[in-house]
């Protein structure tokens, strides 16, 4: 993807959805290897909307969603799950054609459950200032 050559990039992606696919169906109680699944999905999903397939983007981006809610249901103290809800909800509010302010006000509120309970890493605490101006920019739906 950096390199502007999307077709490869989605190749790749999808090539490292069907590794996670099979190693999640193996042992579904791993969770790193959902979470990898989850990652794939959220990665193809930002190679299709560069490719303007929002439909794609939309299902991959949704199935990324899924699992990265599972995840933090299983273990809510998991602040690597609760920031990939985050990400999935932003990657969300991006394709969906009705919706978005939801997407980000979910976003925000994790985000501000992490920092009111110190759990927010530093090197994500531009996310608070970023998911607010969205929110402030973006009109009522």
């Amino acid at each position: 993807m950096v390199q502007g050559d999307r077709a490869r990039a989605l190749a790749a992606y999808q090539a490292w959805l069907d590794i996670a696919r099979s190693l999640a169906q193996r042992d579904p109680a791993n969770t790193e290897w959902q979470r990898d699944l989850s990652a794939s999905h959220e990665r193809i999903g930002n190679v299709l909307v560069a490719q303007g397939d929002g439909a794609g983007a939309l299902a991959a981006h949704q199935a990324g969603l899924d699992i990265a809610r599972s995840l933090a249901r299983r273990d809510p103290a998991n602040t690597q799950w609760q920031r990939d809800l985050v990400v999935s909800n932003v990657n969300l509010s991006e394709v969906v054609k009705t919706g978005k302010r939801a997407y980000l006000e979910r976003a925000l509120q994790i985000v501000r459950d992490l920092y009111e309970t110190n759990r927010l890493a530093p090197v994500d605490a531009w996310m608070l200032d970023d998911l607010t101006r969205r929110l402030t920019d973006f009109p009522d739906e």
